[in-house]
């Protein structure tokens, strides 16, 4: 049990480290951002990553995530899972670049066509290096990777943006050079090249391969449409310097996301492996109470505390944003949710009810954001990716539910009902709000002690340890 338990716990925590480092950093570079580029620009930003955050599971055929689950699967050899994927991204390649002349019918991408192009490649590449990496058990050096792809971002753009001053081609030079920089990290120094050239290639492996990641396109475009299809409904029916304001406070939730993502990441290997275990169902249910404590604590004090540092986080410019992020917020507690579910799903390889769940938010948030933004125009955008992650999550734990040994802790939901107030009076009555938090985080505080107080323990005893070896 303890073994469990410890081995998701050391996932998670090389996980965190590279990738709550690299997001905080991340987090940081919003305010030179909106120092440097207008809301306009900024916004011009957000479509072009946006498109291809939508297209990279298009074009390598979200080979990544079956290049996770089979790579992990000890009946195969993982270097022959890697060969073919990396065909299957060349083929993306390709596909990408014929795709130009469409590509070019949207103003935006045509206007920035070479940097997209170059952008989507090296970001499809990446993903599936980083991936093997995760196979390999080479978590420290996954960790590495983030850290150093981020501070190369930062400093390029840092250099980019402000002594050279190149605005919007300054911020994607950026992302070019630590992509890169990345690529040949992973290559070279964490070993990938070595096993991809010991690899060889299958064929019935490679339709394996397809067969399992081809349906998941359709998550993944579901999915895109669920965290940013919001960006060009807001450019439809409004303009750049909307999709602008809502990319500055679609960042707040970055840390609060970064924490479900590497939880998340170290959470489906563990589910895979404790998979038929004994004792699976008391370490499901207790790992979820811990996580969603967790999230609905932190997002609770990040809720009161938006408003002022808002203020020091952003160019009075953009400050006005502020009224956009609660609920953007409380969806990442939805989403982390949801997020927690898709373990039970890899386990059994189910992944056409990944899909069947995504796309029903899909659907959810084009139709509520064409109904909210018309009206509330960007807040309208905030409260409809809240709702649409609120169906994903429900749908999600009532199917998890059906199939797996996980029957649902209703206090979530008690606790959901009491974040949606905070969140509700916060945006729209923040005097209420405020009175209404000081009064909320303390009940937190107090349901979750004996938690808490396991969390303060293990951290102590962490630091002990670490004394110690260093003596």
């Amino acid at each position: 049990m303890e073994t469990k338990e410890k081995r998701l716990v050391n996932n998670t925590i090389i996980f965190t480290i590279g990738s709550l480092g690299s997001k905080f950093i991340q987090f940081l570079l919003v305010p030179l951002y909106t120092y440097t580029l207008t809301a306009a620009q900024f916004g011009i930003t957000e479509i072009l990553l946006t498109a291809v955050n939508l297209l990279i599971p298009v074009f390598s055929i979200s080979i990544a995530d079956g290049l996770l689950r089979f790579g992990l699967d000890k009946t195969l050899r993982r270097e022959n899972v890697l060969k073919s994927a990396f065909i299957i991204s060349i083929l993306g390649t390709i596909l990408s670049i014929i795709s130009i002349p469409i590509f070019s019918l949207y103003p935006t991408l045509s206007e920035w066509m070479v940097y997209f192009i170059i952008i989507l490649n090296l970001r499809m590449y990446r993903d599936v290096f980083a991936i093997q990496l995760k196979v390999e058990g080479k978590n420290t050096l996954f960790a590495c990777d983030s850290m150093i792809y981020t501070f190369v971002l930062s400093l390029a753009s840092i250099v980019f943006l402000v002594p050279f001053s190149l605005g919007i081609s300054g911020y994607f030079f950026a992302y070019i050079v630590s992509n890169g920089i990345s690529i040949f990290f992973i290559l070279f120094f964490g070993g990938v090249w070595k096993s991809f050239t010991s690899g060889r290639f299958e064929k019935q492996l490679m339709i394996q391969l397809l067969k399992y990641s081809a349906p998941m396109i359709l998550n993944g475009i579901a999915w895109w449409i669920t965290n940013a299809s919001d960006r060009f409904m807001l450019q439809w029916f409004m303009d750049d310097r909307a999709v602008g304001l809502y990319g500055v406070v679609a960042k707040l939730p970055l840390l609060i996301g970064t924490f479900t993502g590497v939880f998340n990441q170290a959470w489906i290997i563990s589910a895979v492996e404790e998979f038929e275990e004994e004792n699976e169902e008391w370490f499901y249910q207790k790992v979820f109470h811990q996580y969603y404590a967790a999230l609905f604590l932190s997002v609770s004090v990040f809720l009161l505390l938006l408003q002022p540092f808002m203020k020091v986080y952003v160019s009075p410019s953009f400050y006005e944003a502020w009224q956009y992020a609660p609920f953007l917020l409380l969806s990442s507690v939805v989403s982390g949710i949801a997020a927690f579910m898709t373990g039970f799903y890899v386990a059994q390889k189910k992944n056409l009810n990944i899909i069947y769940t995504t796309i029903a938010g899909a659907f959810a948030n084009i139709l509520l954001n064409a109904m909210f933004i018309p009206m509330l125009g960007v807040l309208g955008a905030s409260i409809a990716t809240f709702l649409s992650w609120f169906v994903i999550a429900i749908y999600r734990m009532k199917d998890v539910e059906n199939f797996a040994c996980f029957p649902l802790d209703k206090k979530v939901f008690w606790y959901l009902f009491l974040l949606c107030i905070q969140t509700i009076t916060m945006t729209f009555l923040p005097i209420l709000g405020i009175v209404f938090s000081v009064v909320l985080i303390p009940y937190f505080f107090y349901q979750e002690q004996e938690f808490l107080a396991v969390l303060f323990d293990k951290g102590r005893k962490k630091v002990c340890s670490f004394k110690k070896s260093k003596r």
